[in-house]
């Protein structure tokens, strides 16, 4: 299985989108942390099953949200870009793909 990490802005989108949630109904925001947290394991097991996007990155749905984390696989390091809405700036991690650490 292959490691991996969260940019420091996946962070906090991870942050902000739980908080969201957690606004909108107790409990959900917790929900939404551990769907995420089964997609990265995916994510970490079959890293090449996410959708090709035209920089090189690949997506995967957090299912059963309406989120897409963006990521970038390495030989065995996976680096979680971004993690946003799929209907709201779609394109708002553009600027994240010169930064992978």
């Amino acid at each position: 299985m292959n490691d991996v990490r969260l940019h420091r802005l996946a962070r906090q989108d991870l942050v902000n989108a739980a908080l969201s949630y957690e606004e909108k109904q107790a409990g959900l925001g917790d929900k939404f942390v551990d769907a995420a947290s089964q997609t990265f394991d995916s994510i970490a097991f079959m890293p090449d099953a996410g959708i090709l996007h035209e920089t090189g990155m690949r997506m995967r749905i957090v299912k059963p949200f309406t989120y897409g984390v963006l990521y970038h696989s390495d030989k065995d390091v996976i680096v979680i870009l971004a993690i946003g809405h799929l209907n709201r700036k779609p394109e708002f991690w553009t600027d994240r793909v010169g930064d992978i650490e």
